[in-house]
């Protein structure tokens, strides 16, 4: 055999190495980035959760009418959370001190569910005595 076919042979054969070498590697790798997506998407959303929680007990803190659940005067639009954000505050009081406590709450579904993950219910209170 010449020393051309011999080296042609063995280019296809690294070919075929390489192809293998995906089909093994390549589902973990994107299975891993995928979740890293998904990771990061629950982090930011619980992350506006809670600015969006924030931001409502400063203005209910301002402003004594607001009282009851209504999302979209106390947050508008926030980023990652979209249409099932809910947001309540009660007035109380506590020991002679007034208590304002803001509660949060969405629902967040994962992309992939890997390992069982199910759909996910956050939620964030903040409770306020002055």
């Amino acid at each position: 055999m010449s020393s051309f076919a011999f080296n042609r042979l063995r280019s296809l054969g690294r070919r075929g190495v390489t192809a293998l070498e995906f089909a093994l590697c390549g589902p973990i790798f994107i299975m891993m980035m995928v979740g890293a997506m998904d990771l990061s998407r629950y982090w930011f959303t619980t992350q506006s959760l809670r600015n969006a929680v924030a931001e409502a007990s400063r203005k209910a803190m301002v402003d004594s009418t607001l009282t009851g659940c209504n999302a979209a005067i106390l947050a508008g639009s926030r980023p990652g959370l979209g249409s099932k954000l809910q947001l309540c505050i009660t007035r109380g009081t506590v020991s002679g001190m007034s208590q304002l406590t803001v509660t949060g709450s969405t629902d967040f579904r994962f992309a992939v569910p890997y390992f069982g993950t199910r759909d996910r219910s956050l939620r964030e209170v903040t409770e306020l005595r002055f």
